[in-house]
């Protein structure tokens, strides 16, 4: 993995930690979701055996490349691991992060008039 992706999949490994140095399922199948690389052999299930498996509650950014060489290179061979890499890099910040237009006018308007 060159220097510029794994700069950036650390980056995402925090957004989708909620700023933690650490990660676990329930945010691990979110950003394996928005990126859109669940498939038949990448499931939830899949992940939460894997964590139930090896006694992990959450897991530190060193644990986690190693669980992507194991799920992506080990139970799904058919791409290459840099190609999930690509696709966990790309997605955006969570989704969660994202507030629509509506949702800032309301936030503008409670704040204007609570200093009126």
């Amino acid at each position: 993995m060159n220097n510029q992706l794994e700069k950036e999949l650390r980056r995402q490994f925090i957004l989708f930690s909620a700023l933690n140095k650490t990660i676990a399922v329930p945010q691990l199948n979110k950003w394996f979701k928005q990126a859109g690389v669940f498939d038949e052999f990448i499931t939830h299930a899949e992940i939460e055996k894997t964590f139930s498996h090896m006694r992990w509650h959450q897991i530190d950014y060193k644990t986690f490349l190693q669980l992507l060489q194991y799920l992506f290179e080990t139970k799904n061979k058919i791409r290459p691991l840099h190609y999930y890499v690509e696709k966990l890099t790309s997605c955006g910040p969570p989704s969660s992060l994202k507030m629509t237009v509506p949702n800032v006018e309301a936030l503008n308007n409670s704040a204007w008039s609570k200093l009126k």
